[in-house]
């Protein structure tokens, strides 16, 4: 799979498309075959973002959002399940889910908070499962029409459930029979996809080279590229990238820098969804961009620090331990802010050290008692 070739629809886009399709169910049917259901247990409902009360005079809109902040902050949901949501309901900054999470509780709607939650993680669940595994964007493509799918999205969330399930056979299958089903056009189309991601070529390139040669789509591009390839004319190629490199405005030079700079280092899409997380960003590609400009100012320490910081934060998350420890243990260990305890037992327990923070909890326990 060419993690370094495409730019991943972020969860929220392709979430917004799905809920937009009300038979997305049936969708995913498999053409002649009923021997698989492969999303029967999870029907998405095409649910609004949740409405904030309104402000008054007597409950201005600054109080109502301390009111709806702390009754976040005093339920049993984390930063995480707001960073989930913001995600799902395509927010720039986690803090708003937990503005709209507190509002939900406010109103007595647990429910909703906890059923928007367990969709949100299995539509995760499935698209890391495609993004972990061996399929590519071509795949997904050509499933997407075998399938009769709307959407690139819904084809690569099947092929997601389907690897969680083990039915790796099903996907080999289905892509056999499209392959089968191609008209010679399809099959050049598959031939010239290949050519491009087998290729030194990056989705970066197939961006730029569409604007430049009048694409309506980067799709077009990447097409046209691997034609081109299979031509044996990658002079051309060369040629158009530098053209189009020469136009391209200050921003689209910065971006298209910082790209190069992520594809080429040592981090992955993994890296990117993880710092994206920790850096607040709605996106894994604002945070590709981010990790591109700290590579090219020479800053791989500060990458490194938040990956860090980071995995000890969904170390400490996926452990056994609360806030309430947190804040416990923050005092005894003379910790300045409790994020600073939360990040220290993430990273005992991601060294294997679970005894050392028992054994502090206890001590800090007996010097309260």
């Amino acid at each position: 799979m060419s993690f370094a070739k495409t730019t991943r629809t972020p969860l929220a886009l392709a979430i917004s498309t799905v809920l937009a399709s009300a038979s997305y169910q049936a969708a995913l049917a498999t053409p002649n075959d009923t021997s698989h259901s492969t999303v029967n247990s999870f029907i998405l409902l095409a649910e609004a973002k949740p409405a904030l009360p309104l402000a008054t005079a007597q409950q201005p809109s600054a109080s109502l959002e301390q009111l709806q902040y702390e009754a976040f902050e005093n339920s049993k949901y984390t930063d995480k399940d707001a960073k989930l949501l913001t995600m799902y309901w395509d927010y720039g900054d986690f803090s708003n889910a937990k503005l709209y999470i507190g509002s939900l509780l406010m109103s007595g709607d647990d429910a909703t908070v906890q059923k928007v939650l367990q969709q949100a993680q299995l539509l995760k669940q499935q698209d890391e499962a495609f993004w972990n595994g061996k399929y590519t964007i071509d795949d997904a493509e050509l499933l997407a029409e075998y399938w009769g799918v709307p959407e690139l999205w819904d084809a690569k969330l099947k092929i997601g459930t389907l690897l969680l399930s083990g039915d790796d056979a099903a996907i080999q299958k289905a892509l056999q029979q499209a392959a089968n089903q191609a008209n010679p056009e399809q099959q050049d189309e598959q031939q010239q996809s290949e050519a491009f991601w087998n290729s030194k070529y990056t989705y970066n390139d197939a961006q730029l080279l569409a604007v430049w040669w009048g694409k309506s789509a980067p799709w077009d591009a990447k097409l046209k590229i691997g034609s081109l390839l299979m031509s044996g004319d990658d002079a051309a190629i060369q040629k158009a990238l530098q053209q189009a490199a020469n136009q391209a405005n200050p921003e689209q030079q910065d971006e298209q820098q910082q790209s190069e700079a992520f594809w080429n280092s040592k981090y992955t899409y993994n890296d990117a969804q993880l710092l994206a997380e920790w850096w607040g960003m709605s996106a894994p590609w604002d945070a590709k961009l981010k990790i591109g400009s700290l590579l090219m100012s020479g800053d791989d320490a500060a990458i490194q620090k938040a990956l860090q910081q980071q995995q000890q934060s969904n170390a400490f998350w996926n452990g056994q331990y609360t806030i309430a420890d947190a804040q416990i243990l923050a005092e005894y260990w003379n910790k300045s802010a409790l994020w600073d305890a939360k990040l220290k037992i993430g990273s005992l327990l991601m060294s294997g050290d679970d005894a050392a923070v028992k054994k502090a909890l206890q001590q800090a326990n007996q010097k309260v008692e």
